[in-house]
C-alpha cells in the first residue's frame, strides 16, 4: 500500500500525508517525489501542489525535504506549493524552519485551492 495518496483536481495535485510518518523511510519519500514529478509532467502549467497535513500528527525532515523539492519543481513550471490543515506542532515546525515564509499555509485544502486558483488566474 502506498504511503502517500495523490489526487488530481484540474491542474492541482493534492498530496494526502499519512497520520504519522515515523514508520516511513527514504524509499517512501523518493516514491512520493517520483509520483509528484510524473503527475506534474502531465498537467498543464502552472501547476499547484497542496500537501494535506490535516490527518498528520508527526513527521521528520524527509517530509520537509519532499515539500521543498515539490516547491522547487512547481516553481520551475511557474506553479505554487502550499500546505493545508497544519496542527499546532507541525505549524510550529514550519515556523521554526522559516518555511512559513516560503510556503503558504491554509486551514483546508479547499481554501488553498481557492486562493491559489485566484492567484493563478490573476497572473
Amino acid at each position: 500500500m502506498p504511503a502517500f495518496a495523490l489526487q488530481v483536481i484540474d491542474r492541482a495535485v493534492i498530496v494526502e500525508v499519512p497520520t504519522t510518518c515515523s514508520n516511513l523511510e527514504l524509499p517512501d519519500y523518493q516514491e512520493l517525489d517520483r509520483k509528484i514529478e510524473t503527475v506534474l509532467s502531465r498537467l498543464g502549467e502552472p501547476p499547484i501542489v497542496v500537501f494535506d497535513f490535516s490527518k498528520t500528527q508527526f513527521f521528520g525532515t524527509l517530509m520537509l525535504e519532499s515539500v521543498l523539492r515539490a516547491r522547487k519543481l512547481c516553481e520551475s513550471k511557474g506553479g505554487q506549493v502550499a500546505v493545508a490543515g497544519l496542527h499546532a506542532p507541525i505549524e510550529e515546525l514550519f515556523r521554526l524552519a522559516h518555511l512559513d515564509e516560503l510556503i503558504p499555509s491554509f486551514a483546508s485544502v479547499r481554501e488553498a485551492l481557492d486562493q491559489l486558483e485566484t492567484r493563478r488566474s490573476e497572473n
